[in-house]
């Protein structure tokens, strides 16, 4: 039981800052283009 809760905490902090990375590059590329654009 106790190694099942120590696994959910670690994997539930480290998605976290992993997708927070992606979509902040994504969210910049396309913008960049976008306001070439216009």
């Amino acid at each position: 039981m106790l190694r099942g809760s120590r696994s959910g905490r670690a994997v539930a902090e480290q998605p976290p800052p992993a997708p927070a990375e992606r979509p902040a590059v994504v969210y910049v590329r396309p913008h960049e283009p976008s306001f070439r654009h216009g």
